[in-house]
């Protein structure tokens, strides 16, 4: 019976997988002709059977969904908190004598997927003055810029709202 639930855990998976692949390639292409869309569909139905072949496929990662209205609000934080960090990285660059201090330094995360840790990861990425250098064991190295910058990582408001995307289901 196991055996059965993991064989739809997967099926269901690589169906979110395939629609989201679609979904994103017309997003995209912004091409609604027949032929560009039977091209999607032919690129995400090839994409899907590659991964399928590679079983790269968790259950881990099958047993947790994002919320999609709080991944929405998280963008839109996210695009603000870009422009926001912009700024502060072009007023250090005009900023006459004042000494930037660049600092490495590690974060925790103990988000339930590496899909949502990767999300964190690229979110720190993404946002001026800071860069993830490495993930590894849930802690993740990161290249501050300056001290504010990693004072503002060491706030975990970035961590805590992906933390907030995430939805977990219990696997029986």
């Amino acid at each position: 019976m196991a055996d059965i639930s993991k064989i739809n855990l997967k099926r269901n998976y690589l169906t979110k997988v395939f629609i989201t692949i679609v979904i994103l390639w017309l997003v995209l292409s912004s091409m609604f002709l027949p032929l560009m869309i039977s091209l999607g569909i032919l690129s995400a139905l090839v994409t899907t059977y590659i991964l399928f072949i590679m079983n790269v496929f968790s259950s881990k990662d099958a047993a947790v969904s994002i919320n999609l209205v709080k991944m929405t609000a998280y963008i839109f934080w996210l695009f603000k908190e870009i422009i926001i960090s912009n700024f502060k990285v072009c007023w250090l660059i005009i900023k006459p004598r004042y000494k930037v201090t660049p600092i490495i330094g590690e974060t925790k995360s103990e988000l339930s997927t590496d899909f949502t840790t990767t999300i964190y990861a690229n979110s720190i990425t993404l946002t001026p003055g800071t860069i993830t250098i490495d993930i590894n064991d849930n802690v993740l190295t990161v290249h501050s810029l300056d001290e504010k910058f990693k004072t503002s990582l060491d706030s975990r408001v970035m961590y805590e709202k992906v933390k907030s995307t995430e939805i977990s289901k219990e696997l029986k």
